[in-house]
């Protein structure tokens, strides 16, 4: 759910650093199915693929002990946390006790004892937890962030921006990345070097136009290209088995940019299109072969 400033001639979606949504009128509308030559090249989308699950760590857990341990900082509204962020070395375990329901499933678990479990419900079976069944304990560095917030207050309900980063080591290669929200960042190419051991390029696929609330909008897809030799392509939103230099990934990814012609004099309100990124990717095989 995205909120909206107020705009005639042409606004930006209200959030920080993620993919912005803009507000344009008649002339900005035109121009963006125009694309400027190369949007439009791109061809109408035959089908819109639905944004999948992106975010698999659920059921976060407050820790009972010094925080200063893995820095983590929570925020609590009517006993929901709608914030939290951790950072700093923790116990990713293949079969802990998730902290609400008790199940046992992967868990991630800070050294002040804050934790999060693994919900696979939705995700496509290429796409696995980043340990391996059985697999002993295992020590890794982990930054997560998850944020929510109210898109229109009153009006509807919480909408969630949620991060993490998952490394066998502080400063070293990534092997599990997940990214979902409509004000969250791309990774960047730091990042994206990190987790794959190469550079990935962004590959217009096709745009598509919906209606919204009080607005309709104009989308533009994007594949993704991983410049390895020789090149592999994401798909927008198709989970894909992809080969690094960094091993061996399960990777689903969606990301577009969208404009929004307001259907009323204002470009504000509840508009729900879900979130505008979504990326996960999580290490099947390390460059040796060897499992997680």
């Amino acid at each position: 759910m995205d909120a909206f400033v107020s705009a005639s001639d042409g606004g930006t979606a209200q959030g920080g650093g993620g993919t912005e949504t803009m507000c344009v009128g008649d002339a900005g509308w035109n121009a963006a199915l125009d694309g400027g030559g190369s949007a439009a090249d791109a061809g109408v989308c035959a089908v819109l693929p639905a944004d999948l699950p992106a975010f698999p760590w659920v059921q976060p857990h407050v820790g009972a002990v010094d925080a200063s341990a893995s820095n983590c900082q929570t925020t609590s509204v009517s006993g929901q946390i709608v914030d939290m962020v951790c950072r700093g070395q923790a116990w990713l375990r293949a079969s802990g006790a998730a902290a609400t329901s008790g199940e046992a499933v992967p868990t991630l678990t800070w050294d002040d004892g804050s934790s999060v479990s693994w919900d696979a419900t939705g995700l496509d079976p290429s796409i696995p937890a980043p340990i391996a069944p059985g697999a002993a304990d295992q020590r890794v560095w982990a930054e997560l962030e998850t944020h929510g917030w109210l898109a229109v207050p009153g009006q509807c309900g919480w909408s969630w921006d949620q991060t993490m980063d998952l490394r066998d080591a502080q400063g070293g290669p990534i092997r599990f990345m997940a990214r979902q929200g409509a004000s969250v960042p791309e990774p960047t190419a730091d990042e994206l070097l990190a987790l794959f051991g190469a550079s990935v390029q962004p590959r217009l696929s096709c745009t598509h136009d919906a209606l919204g609330g009080p607005a309709l909008f104009h989308q533009t897809l994007l594949d993704q290209v991983l410049e390895t030799n020789p090149p592999q392509v994401i798909p927008y939103g198709r989970p894909t088995v992809i080969t690094t230099p960094n091993g061996r990934f399960g990777v689903l990814w969606y990301s577009r940019t969208q404009v929004a012609r307001p259907l009323s004099n204002t470009c504000a309100g509840c508009l729900n299109q879900g979130p505008i990124v979504g990326l996960i990717a999580s290490r099947i095989a390390a460059p040796d072969g060897g499992t997680n």
